[in-house]
């Protein structure tokens, strides 16, 4: 393969430009590089070098810068000599500096990559469209033993245009696994970039101890004794509603930033009907947002009409009427 005399380069470092076979032993080649005047040594089964060759009918430029057109070539022991105008120029005798920048420079000194990488590019590219289009994507992944029920409430949720929806299971049965499946589901499909969790004040840790250990997903965690600035940088902010309806320099941070999506635990407990900075502040989130999730076990604890003005948050084209709400709820 290697001889001395041959011209090669090196594909990592094309500057030094072209390099010639001065020693070839058992392992090792040593290449001197005369456009510098280095010598580097080269391990023969690893070396980055590539062999330069120049076809018929193009031109090589000889080391007293004499450009010349190739008639013929012809290779003796390993090494090329070109025949020009009745002449002969061994390849030792070429000009050291090369330019290969461009792809047609590459394709002109025949600096192809094999059939194996173009393929092991392909697969990629159809392994990775593949994954693009799985439709459970999100569900692998995360620490936790999926449940039937879970899975199909998270799928269910993924499928919605938007994906608006309140989650209403018992106690114990999982509505913050199921959040954060479609919170981590929505985030691999590229579909949230920044999210906002308000949950009552006892259960922030919690949420932030789910998220982090089963999901691997990083929110910062507000408080009433932090500064506003500490974690309002973040794209991932877990608050709660006494420190969100608290701290208006914190409200007014929030509402001026962009949220793809919204999730209120104990959503119950907001009174939506009436007008208050807390719920108008939700609403406008809501609004602007691509994606929200109310979790509550019990939904019509505050009564029939806050449970439909939960539902009205999450769709008032839906549940515009509460007198409908009841027609519909006394019906079924």
């Amino acid at each position: 393969m290697f001889a001395v005399g041959q011209r090669w380069y090196s594909e990592g470092e094309p500057e030094l430009g072209l390099g010639l076979i001065q020693n070839i032993e058992q392992k090792y080649i040593s290449v001197l590089y005369p456009l510098c005047g280095e010598i580097r040594t080269y391990n023969k089964q690893s070396s980055p070098l590539k062999r330069y060759k120049i076809d018929i009918g193009e031109t090589l430029i000889t080391e007293a810068g004499e450009e010349l057109i190739v008639d013929d070539r012809e290779e003796l022991n390993g090494v090329i000599f070109y025949k020009v105008n009745n002449d002969i120029v061994p390849e030792m005798n070429l000009q050291s500096k090369i330019d290969l920048h461009g792809p047609q420079d590459r394709i002109l000194v025949q600096n192809f990559d094999s059939n194996k990488f173009f393929n092991l590019r392909y697969q990629t590219y159809l392994e990775k469209r593949h994954y693009e289009g799985f439709k459970h994507k999100g569900l692998l992944g995360p620490k936790i033993r999926l449940i039937p029920h879970q899975m199909y409430v998270v799928n269910e949720v993924l499928n919605m245009s938007p994906p608006k929806a309140m989650l209403c299971d018992e106690v114990g049965l999982g509505k913050t696994i199921e959040a954060c499946l479609v919170l981590h589901g929505l985030i691999q499909r590229e579909m949230v970039a920044s999210a906002l969790i308000v949950v009552p004040e006892s259960l922030t840790n919690q949420w932030f101890v789910e998220l982090y250990k089963k999901f691997n997903l990083r929110f910062s965690l507000a408080s009433l004794s932090g500064s506003a600035t500490e974690f309002l940088e973040s794209d991932f902010i877990i608050i709660s509603t006494k420190t969100l309806d608290q701290t208006p320099q914190i409200m007014d941070r929030i509402l001026k930033k962009h949220w793809d999506m919204l999730i209120i635990d104990e959503s119950h407990q907001i009174r939506f009907q009436k007008q208050s900075v807390l719920s108008d502040a939700l609403k406008h989130i809501n609004n602007n947002s691509k994606s929200s999730l109310l979790l509550s076990a019990t939904p019509e604890v505050q009564g029939e009409e806050n449970f439909f003005h939960q539902l009205n948050f999450l769709d008032s084209n839906k549940f515009h009427s509460f007198d409908d709400f009841k027609k519909l709820n006394n019906k079924s």
